[in-house]
C-alpha cells in the first residue's frame, strides 16, 4: 500500500514497535489491548529507561497472551522476520 496517502490497516501490519514516551500506562493498558484486538501478531515496547525490549505475541480479544522482557545484549527474532536479530543496545545504536 501507499502509506504516504494512508495510514496502514491492521491486517497489513504484522509487528508494531513502540518507544516508551513516559505514559505507559497509556501504552500497556490502552494501546496493546488495541493492536490485539487488531491481531496485529507482535507488539514491541522499547522501554530506554529500563533498558529492555517487552515483546507481546499471540494477540486474543482481551489482550496478548505472551509477554517476554529481553535485556539489552538478548537477541529478539520477529516471528514474521525470523532472520534478522536485534538486541536494544543495537536498536538503541541506530
Amino acid at each position: 500500500g501507499d502509506y504516504m496517502k494512508r495510514r496502514p490497516r491492521p491486517e497489513e501490519v504484522s509487528l508494531a514497535i513502540d518507544v516508551d514516551s513516559g505514559r505507559l500506562r497509556f501504552e500497556l493498558k490502552e494501546r496493546a489491548p488495541l493492536f490485539a484486538e487488531a491481531k496485529i501478531q507482535e507488539y514491541w515496547l522499547v522501554r530506554p529507561k529500563m533498558q529492555r525490549i517487552v515483546v507481546h505475541r499471540d494477540p486474543q480479544s482481551d489482550g496478548y497472551r505472551t509477554i517476554t522482557s529481553f535485556r539489552t545484549d538478548q537477541e529478539v527474532r520477529s516471528l514474521t522476520c525470523p532472520d534478522s536479530a536485534l538486541t536494544f543496545d543495537s536498536l538503541m545504536a541506530q
